[in-house]
């Protein structure tokens, strides 16, 4: 698997997956976002929330209309193709700038971190789907309690992935300016 990220982190898939970031981005502001939204009372998904907190949760449950479990099926569908489309996205770019420089940044196991954040964005959306496809009446404080903690995790996750193109880019910069020097 990793050899075969390091074979298909070329320019070209590089810019295909930031071209299919950026289609992410403009459906999800312009088509599921405003879907969810209509039916949610105005509040955005609980995904998207930072920081989420329980208060919030049991606000936007009670004022949740009756299509919400259909709206946020669709955006969980969404959220999670989307997270798989980045974590692609990183591990070539990773990949590339890694073949670029000319001194070793990391390991090839790294190439597997974003995968991380795919993983913990499915349990999220599985915890935050039992919330929503249960009665507001209920007020499931262990899912509720769970999907915080995973919600968390992913958020470091996904700063840790960012965290971790800036450090590669930098170091690959800097090896590649001493070299030529």
């Amino acid at each position: 698997m990793l050899a075969a990220i390091r074979r298909h982190a070329t320019g070209r898939n590089l810019l295909v997956m930031l071209a299919a970031l950026g289609a992410s981005a403009i459906i999800a502001h312009t088509l599921t976002l405003p879907a969810y939204r209509a039916v949610a009372s105005g509040f955005d998904p609980f995904n998207v929330q930072y920081p989420l907190t329980w208060e919030m949760v049991a606000i936007q449950r009670g004022a949740f209309s009756p299509g919400i479990s259909v709206a946020y099926t669709g955006y969980v569908i969404f959220d999670f193709l989307s997270q798989c489309v980045m974590a692609i996205f990183y591990a070539l770019l990773w990949a590339w700038m890694m073949a670029r420089s000319p001194q070793p940044l990391a390991r090839n196991g790294l190439l597997l971190f974003p995968a991380l954040a795919v993983l913990f964005a499915a349990a999220e959306n599985a915890a935050f789907l039992a919330l929503v496809f249960s009665s507001s009446h209920d007020p499931r404080h262990d899912v509720t309690r769970a999907a915080l903690e995973i919600h968390r995790i992913r958020v470091l996750l996904s700063n840790g992935n960012f965290a971790i193109t800036v450090t590669l880019a930098v170091f690959t910069s800097y090896f590649r300016w001493r070299q030529k020097r």
